[in-house]
């Protein structure tokens, strides 16, 4: 493996840092103002998790040759993102709204 393939790896898995760093820090300020909502915090991202997980495979299951990586047309490809963006939306909002 090339030396520029591996740092092309690594920025694309670390591209979201901010993002990671950003919830780092507030979970850290929650358990030191409100340990006792720790809890909470973590029952809820569990939800939104599994929630992304299961919207993922339902779109998968249901459209099993409508795959976004598999259409050839811009717009198809472009519809199935969306399609599947929706359902993944759906399903964590249900299950967040606990459903």
């Amino acid at each position: 493996m090339s030396y520029q393939l591996l740092i092309d790896r690594i920025r694309d898995k670390a591209r979201a840092w901010p993002w990671l760093f950003f919830a780092v820090i507030t979970v850290s300020y929650v358990s030191v103002i409100a340990p006792h909502q720790v809890g909470v915090l973590l029952w809820s991202l569990s939800k939104l998790c599994i929630g992304a997980y299961l919207g993922y495979w339902i779109d998968r299951s249901l459209f099993k040759h409508g795959r976004p990586d598999h259409q050839t047309e811009l717009q198809c490809r472009n519809t199935a993102w969306l399609r599947r963006a929706i359902i993944v939306a759906a399903t964590i909002v249900a299950l967040g709204l606990g459903v």
